[in-house]
């Protein structure tokens, strides 16, 4: 027997949209569907017996048609998490309702509560509007067109932001080359020539970058970027890239001066508004279309306040920590570490997948634990012990490990340590 719910499912695209702009990094469809059973306070107001005995799922249910109305109107991201199961009748047979008759009303029931939205915001025509720059996510890295010359990978600290960008890096640098064997080469082949690869630090500025003047020599010298514009001039049919790692490590208004306005597609050389500047030197030079800028931001902390920035001169992708790869070892209990962090310190806070990959056969938890994760934590809480045991305690109630039990101890004035229970 149907119970009733007292809940229309146009009830919960709000608290949907709401839950995906607070967390964004959490995304997946059971983490939402929690939420918004929690915030709403559902269980809390009806008798547990009822909850426990279908009224449970019936919610469940309606959050996620919910979900797959935002989908199809284009206000929630397409994931094969959501799609296509959760778009299906109870007989399999897809959606009975019309999809533009669907999308009016899903538009019709954000706009009455536009006022409530605040800072996300609903356009007059019902269009969700972000409250950041836009962004492009995706997993793996594809060739940019012209319009997107520049490209920065940014996070959480270790989502393998690095390899992505290096990844990029040699693909853009073989694109003359056949698919074959661009798959075969690695970056080391295209070093020096093609790709320079730079990790950023407060020492390397505009000097290391564009150009400066050595009082040895008497003479100007071209720094890295300047460099590779001259190669690429030379050797337009190829491709050439400047990788950096760390970005947000030195100001990109120190670093690049007035090259800066060079990094526009259209003002590339031979494109639609071509331009030169002038260096110190006195000299005028431009970039030419066939050099691409890949970066990376290595720490969310320090790069927040000038992501409008990189907005302006980079196409943004971000990549999240993943919990759904069958090679990362301790999957609930990372998605429950960084469902605390994201509550307690915020998103910059979180930690990746990469740190639990089982590279090899002596991926040690415990090591990695111990070693890395509780000395990240520690400085995240700025030396706070205590909140460093409670994160983790928590983390390890909320996520059971098929894998045994965990202890988290602290001795007096010592760090924190996790230690396996041994069954008796």
């Amino acid at each position: 027997m149907e119970m009733n719910t007292g809940y229309k499912i146009e009830d919960f695209y709000y608290p949907i949209l709401r839950i995906m702009q607070d967390r964004r990094s959490l995304q997946r469809p059971s983490v939402i569907v929690q939420q918004v059973i929690s915030r709403m306070h559902i269980a809390d107001s009806v008798a547990p017996e009822w909850w426990n005995h279908g009224l449970r799922l019936q919610v469940k249910n309606k959050i996620r048609k919910a979900f797959a109305h935002l989908c199809i109107a284009e206000l929630a991201q397409r994931t094969t998490h959501v799609l296509p199961q959760w778009m299906l009748t109870p007989k399999g047979e897809g959606f009975k309702e019309d999809s533009s008759a669907l999308i009016q009303k899903v538009r019709l029931a954000l706009r009455s509560r536009r006022q409530e939205l605040g800072s996300v915001g609903v356009s007059p025509e019902g269009q969700l509007i972000p409250n950041k720059p836009k962004v492009v996510r995706r997993l793996s890295p594809r060739l940019p067109s012209m319009h997107n010359l520049n490209t920065l990978f940014y996070g959480a600290i270790a989502t393998g932001k690095t390899r992505e960008a290096i990844k990029l890096a040699v693909e853009l640098a073989g694109k003359h080359l056949s698919k074959s064997e661009r798959e075969q080469m690695q970056l080391q082949h295209f070093l020096g020539e093609q790709i320079e690869f730079l990790a950023l630090h407060k020492g390397i500025g505009y000097a290391q970058m564009v150009i400066r003047f050595s009082t040895h020599t008497q003479s100007w010298e071209d720094g890295f970027l300047l460099r590779l514009a001259r190669r690429a001039e030379k050797e337009p049919n190829k491709s050439f890239v400047l990788l950096l790692e760390g970005i947000e490590r030195a100001p990109i208004e120190d670093l690049f001066g007035e090259m800066l306005l060079l990094f526009d597609p259209d003002k590339r050389i031979g494109q639609a508004n071509p331009l030169k500047i002038a260096l110190p030197s006195g000299e005028y030079v431009g970039l030419p279309p066939n050099l691409y800028l890949v970066a990376t931001i290595e720490d969310m902390r320090k790069a927040w306040q000038q992501m409008a920035l990189y907005a302006r001169y980079f196409e943004l992708v971000e990549l999240t920590p993943r919990y759904d790869l069958s090679s990362v070892a301790y999957n609930d209990f990372l998605w429950a570490l960084n469902q605390e962090l994201l509550r307690k310190k915020g998103e910059a806070f979180l930690i990746g997948h990469t740190f639990f990959l089982q590279t090899n056969q002596n991926f040690n938890f415990l090591r990695v634990l111990n070693r890395q994760i509780i000395p990240l934590l520690t400085a995240y809480f700025e030396g706070d012990q205590e909140a460093v045991a409670c994160l983790l305690q928590h983390a390890f109630q909320q996520a059971p490990s098929t894998h045994g039990r965990f202890e988290v101890s602290r001795h007096l004035q010592s760090s924190v340590q996790v230690s396996r229970v041994e069954h008796p």
